[in-house]
This record gives C-alpha cells, sequence and structure tokens, in this order.
C-alpha cells in the first residue's frame, strides 16, 4: 500500500474537523442570561412494559415565561386536551438521555410544567450550553445559549415521594414545543381583568385565566383594612367574580390592593382606583334583610346607600333630633311614618354618607321601632 505524504494526512485531517465542526449545536438566536454549569447529566432508566403516565395520571399542563407577564398561556386539562397531552406524554417517553458534558441547567427559560393526580410533577425547560468569555477590562463574564433539540427533565413522581430525576434528554419534538408550538396549542390570555377605578357601592367585576386551583379568593384592602373578598370557583383555569365595596366614610379616595389568592397557594395583587359614590338621595329605597318582602314587620337588618346596617329594629319611645330624610322600602311599603305614607325616617347629625351614626325610625302599629348603625 503506497504510503501519503505528510501534507495530504494534514489536510485529510483538517477535512474531518471541519465537518464536526458543523455538526455543532446550533442557538435558538434568543440571549440568555449567565448560569453556572451543572453536573453532568444523569442517565434515565427506560421504563418496561406499557407507557410510564397515561392521560389519566395528569392533572393539568401549565407553561411559564422567563420573567412574570400579565398574559399567561391557556392551560391544558386532561377532560377537554386529552390528545394533546398525550402527544406530549409520548414526546417525553421517546425522549433518549443524554450525558453530554457540555450541557447546563438553564436559570431563566420557558418551562412547561405536567401536574400529576399523585402530587407528582414533571417540568421541561431547553438545555444550554455555557462558555466563559474574556471581556476586554479583563473580567470574567459567561454567556450561554440553548441547544437544539435538547432538554432538561425535572421530574418528581408522586407527592409522597421526595426523590427528584433530573437529567438531559435528546427530543426535538419536545425542544419544538417549547420554542414555538405551545405558542398555538396554549395561546395566551390575561392573567386578570379588573377595573381600573372602583365606585364604591356599585359593583365590579374581577376575571381570570390560567388559575389551576380549583376556586380563588378576590380581597380588597385599604391601608391594611379588608373592605370586601369573594369567592368564585374557575372553570379550565378561568374564573368570574363579582363583588361591590360599600360606600362606608371611612373608604378615602385612594388605591386599594386587590390579591387574587389560590386555592393551592399561588398568588398575584395588584392595584386599582377607589372612589366614593354619589351622595344618597334621601328617599333612596332601603333594601330589607330578613324580613317580609310586604315590610310589615320591623326589619332585623336593612341596607342603604351600599351599607349594611345589621341591628334588629328595637320599640322607641321617642324619635331622635337631627331628621335629615326618609327612605321607602324596596320590596313594599312601611307603616306610615311621619315623612308620609310607607316611609322609615332617617336620623343622623349631618349627611348619613360622611356620618358613621344613623338612626332609621319607622312606626309599625302604634309604637315606634328604631334600627341604629351604633354598636
Amino acid at each position: 500500500m503506497p504510503r501519503l505524504p505528510i501534507r495530504m494526512i494534514f489536510l485529510f485531517s483538517l477535512g474531518i474537523a471541519l465537518l464536526a465542526g458543523c455538526k455543532a449545536e446550533r442557538p435558538t438566536g434568543e440571549k440568555k442570561p449567565v448560569v453556572q454549569q451543572t453536573q453532568e447529566a444523569q442517565a434515565h432508566p427506560q421504563p418496561e412494559g406499557g407507557p410510564r403516565w397515561m392521560v389519566e395520571d395528569t392533572k393539568w399542563v401549565t407553561m411559564t415565561p422567563p420573567l412574570p407577564s400579565d398574559t399567561v398561556s391557556q392551560p391544558l386539562f386532561p377532560d377537554t386536551d386529552g390528545a394533546r397531552v398525550g402527544q406530549l406524554l409520548q414526546w417525553l417517553e421517546a425522549a433518549a438521555p443524554d450525558t453530554n458534558p457540555d450541557l447546563s441547567e438553564p436559570e431563566r427559560s420557558y418551562a412547561l410544567h405536567i401536574a400529576l393526580k399523585n402530587g407528582g410533577m414533571i417540568d421541561i425547560t431547553p438545555a444550554w450550553k455555557c462558555r466563559d468569555t474574556s471581556e476586554s477590562t479583563g473580567s470574567q463574564s459567561m454567556t450561554c445559549h440553548a441547544v437544539q433539540d435538547e432538554v432538561y427533565l425535572t421530574m418528581k413522581l408522586s407527592d409522597g415521594n421526595q426523590e427528584t430525576e433530573h437529567y438531559f434528554a435528546h427530543s426535538p419534538a419536545l425542544f419544538e414545543f417549547l420554542d414555538s408550538t405551545y405558542k398555538a396549542w396554549m395561546p395566551e390570555r390575561a392573567s386578570l381583568v379588573y377595573p381600573q377605578t372602583i365606585t364604591a357601592g356599585e359593583p365590579f367585576t374581577v376575571s381570570g385565566n390560567g388559575w389551576v386551583d380549583a376556586s380563588v379568593t378576590v380581597e380588597v384592602q385599604q391601608n391594611g383594612k379588608v373592605l370586601g373578598t369573594a369567592e368564585a370557583a374557575t372553570d379550565h383555569g378561568a374564573f368570574k367574580v363579582t363583588e361591590v365595596i360599600p360606600d362606608d366614610p371611612h373608604i378615602s379616595d385612594r388605591d386599594v390592593q386587590l390579591t387574587i389568592r389560590g386555592a393551592d397557594g399561588g398568588s398575584r395583587g395588584v392595584s386599582a382606583q377607589i372612589k366614593r359614590g354619589k351622595a344618597p338621595s334621601p328617599q333612596e329605597p332601603a333594601r330589607l334583610l330578613g324580613t317580609s318582602a310586604s315590610c310589615d314587620k320591623p326589619p332585623k337588618a336593612l341596607r342603604w346607600a351600599g351599607r349594611s346596617y345589621a341591628r334588629t329594629a328595637q320599640k322607641t319611645d321617642r324619635e331622635p333630633g337631627m331628621k335629615y330624610g326618609y327612605v321607602a322600602c324596596e320590596k313594599g311599603r312601611f307603616p306610615p311614618g311621619d315623612g308620609g305614607p310607607g316611609t322609615l325616617m332617617i336620623y343622623s347629625d349631618g349627611d348619613p354618607r360622611q356620618s358613621s351614626d344613623i338612626i332609621f325610625v319607622g312606626r309599625w302599629g302604634d309604637a315606634l321601632y328604631a334600627i341604629s348603625s351604633k354598636e
């Protein structure tokens, strides 16, 4: 066999090296923050027999962005999105473990989360490759990029099992899903829809998407004081609740904090402005609470001008001073009072909207009855 010249051997070796370089990982094009390299990925044993997970084993599937956002990807649920959940599980089963020591766990990226009914959780993110860079100033930095078709898997298999599996895997399908497919399967929705301004005494609505809790609670606070709470069940990640903040004289025209809490512990807070409602008319109807619809009995409690007075009417032998006006019964007629047929007199030391001391007086039979806002 003839010997090749040394120069030809060198050129042949150089050609092989260039071809190998063309097969290196291709970055996604997005800039990634600096992260520390993780330990070498661990090999994951392949399951024996049937699939490791079934669609009915899952509770929901969500996507989270690298940074907090006002929008959320619509979750997938096994009862409505079974085919897509099943496809994700098939891709997960087919993902081949990769022990490449150059791969790194991402510190901040899009992540796919698959919740299991037994309390387990599967997290899937793109795998990264990082390298040190020397700056002109002499300082060192690290730059990272996503590695084409490589993902990082973290698995907590059940609520009672504290062990967590984590390894790198080769999966073009899962990588493409994290990069683009999720946008079509899990379109963006507004995480919260709420009014920028709330008027005291008038109903307002808060709704949201992407909440996988069974229910949520909406709480309104101002200066640490709870002004109102409401609870709503979720329907495949969506909820809607309507609430009324009483037109209390202690409420100021300042921002209030809306806190939405999920039953499983997650929460989000936003701010809104609150303004006082219009001054109530002296003849605005009062709604009796816990009495007959005909208003033929002294009230156990009543609601007027967005505020509730939850005290039973008591007999009184005299009328208080500082008469303000009168109201009519909402569902019928009060017995005749000093304001005329079907009225309940209001006594206050001024505009009741600005006062925490209000007395309502009505006549039933031959007796006067009063309900007071006083403790």
